[in-house]
């Protein structure tokens, strides 16, 4: 059952990632072919064994930087404070407004005494380590009384923060929702973590479905989306979740726990809108197990379904990953295309992913189109939002 009754739209969104400080430099980064990654010893500080590792991060260090809050909580807060004056709420709309927020990491710089440059205040030491301050700075800063909360679902954080607050606008139970995720996954005491669990890439091979990937390309982003029951934007018009129930790291070869969703979001869409036509946005983190996973997932469900060929769009190799706001951040990007009646094009070079499935290097008309959003969290959690053009544009 979808979580989306009646169907909501995304009215606007912010975001910042290493193609660039807005929606518009990002989607002219990707229009350009250009993606985002570096040595990572251009970012400096960090192991000497990840000089070689390929990475994207911000530039722009000042909007992590501040007196009380950490410097994850800081970045949400600079997006959250340009989606909200996009969006034009009143203040009394504003006040009114839900919080949800997703992060994987948090403010783990914190813990790690990474602060990014800033200077901390030992007053608020034990609330700069909390996964928590994301959405509380949110509210205090902007003066939303709203309830919020909290998503850390790995890396299907930020898309899980997404689908709640569709969720709640759809049902009645928020009269409108803000949407913040974050992620600063470079950090040496991380990617130490993820080395030896055999997650970052070895070989630097930017190509999530290809035979020859080995791994991820870890990357900051923070993204802020509104959502509301009306108005012009992109329609949200489904959501499913589910579990594996496998295994903590690892997922099923067969990826039955994603295709069981997208399967779900298959039904759903042609009971409820006959004649559609499917798009996809994949996870695709760049590990070798989850491509062929994911890949498998995907060509089931199009057997099953009988479905022609289908145009998958993958933001990864453009941007990295970053985690848990992965997920917003391709969402916002979704929506910066959409919103133009387009769909993303792939980054030059990806080898495909199998048959039935097309990687375009240029956009595609959307007309028609619904947009399916994959997220995967570690520990088996996996996530569809289904996303479409606004038919009125």
């Amino acid at each position: 059952m979808s979580l989306i009754g009646k169907p909501v739209v995304l009215t606007t969104a912010a975001a910042r990632s290493g193609l660039g400080g807005d929606l518009d430099t990002i989607r002219d980064a990707m229009l350009a072919g250009r993606h985002a990654m570096r040595p990572l010893r251009e970012y400096g500080g960090l192991p000497g064994r990840f000089d070689d590792t390929p990475g994207a991060w911000l530039d722009d260090r000042s909007p992590m930087r501040g007196r009380k809050y950490g410097a994850a909580s800081n970045l949400a807060l600079t997006v959250a404070r340009e989606a909200l004056a996009a969006a034009g709420w009143s203040a009394e709309e504003t006040k009114d407004a839900w919080i949800f927020a997703g992060s994987s990491r948090g403010n783990t710089c914190e813990l790690f005494g990474q602060r990014h440059g800033r200077r901390p205040h030992p007053l608020y030491a034990a609330s700069n380590s909390m996964h928590s301050e994301i959405a509380s700075a949110v509210s205090i800063e902007c003066g939303i009384r709203g309830p919020w909360q909290m998503f850390s679902n790995g890396c299907s954080s930020g898309l899980d923060a997404l689908i709640w607050a569709a969720h709640a606008v759809s049902s009645g139970l928020a009269p409108r929702a803000l949407v913040v995720s974050v992620d600063l996954p470079v950090s040496g005491a991380l990617l130490e973590d993820f080395a030896s669990t055999g997650l970052l890439s070895a070989n630097g091979v930017n190509d999530p479905y290809s035979e020859e990937t080995s791994g991820f390309f870890p990357a900051e982003a923070a993204a802020a989306m509104t959502v509301e029951a009306g108005g012009a934007g992109t329609h949200l018009t489904g959501a499913w979740l589910g579990s594996d129930a496998y295994d903590p790291v690892g997922l099923p070869a067969d990826g039955e726990g994603i295709a069981n969703v997208l399967n779900q979001a298959w039904s759903h869409l042609d009971s409820t809108d006959p004649g559609w036509r499917a798009a996809i946005c994949p996870h695709a983190s760049g590990t070798h197990a989850h491509g062929l996973a994911e890949r498998e997932a995907i060509v089931s469900v199009l057997r099953r379904r009988m479905a022609g060929p289908v145009s998958v769009h993958l933001m990864k190799p453009f941007t990295g990953h970053s985690l848990g706001a992965s997920g917003a951040l391709d969402a916002a990007i979704l929506h910066s295309f959409l919103t133009k009646q387009e769909l993303p094009p792939n980054l030059p070079g990806l080898r495909g992913a199998g048959d039935g499935i097309l990687h375009p290097h240029a956009t595609l008309p959307s007309a028609g189109t619904t947009v399916l959003k994959i997220s995967v969290g570690m520990g088996g959690h996996n996530a569809v939002l289904a996303m479409k053009p606004d038919p009125s544009s």
